[in-house]
């Protein structure tokens, strides 16, 4: 859960006017998400298993201006939930933004995806790094 999860609502951004009423489109999905997101930490902390999760990157690098300028703070709200509710379950929490956040970390073919020797190798390396 994360990242397509938020993409189903990226249809909200046509009706964003300004980072105001981002807060009242994001109201609805954040609450969905947040529901989906508890049950699905819930559900995965009865298995005993030694599970982190993710937070959504933040710097892909968007083409189209509106989604550059509202995308990170919409995802950022999302980040949010998966923060808290991974506090809540006390579930470690990787922070996409503070790794992925060079142009080069994206692929090419698909910016909401880490590139495999940027992006993709970093968070291995990060990973790795807390074994």
């Amino acid at each position: 859960m994360g990242g397509n999860d938020a993409r189903q609502y990226t249809n909200l951004f046509e009706s964003i006017q300004s980072g105001e009423n981002l807060t009242d489109l994001l109201a609805k999905p954040l609450t969905d998400f947040r529901t989906a997101y508890r049950a699905m930490l819930g559900t995965i902390k009865t298995t005993n298993l030694r599970v982190h999760v993710c937070t959504i990157y933040t710097a892909v690098p968007f083409t189209d201006p509106v989604w550059r300028q509202y995308a990170p703070l919409a995802i950022g709200q999302f980040n949010n939930v998966i923060i808290e509710e991974a506090n809540t379950y006390t579930v470690p929490v990787l922070r996409l933004k503070k790794i992925c956040v060079e142009e080069s970390d994206f692929a090419e073919i698909s910016p909401i995806e880490p590139s495999s020797q940027g992006g993709g190798q970093k968070i291995v390396d990060y990973i790795l790094s807390k074994l």
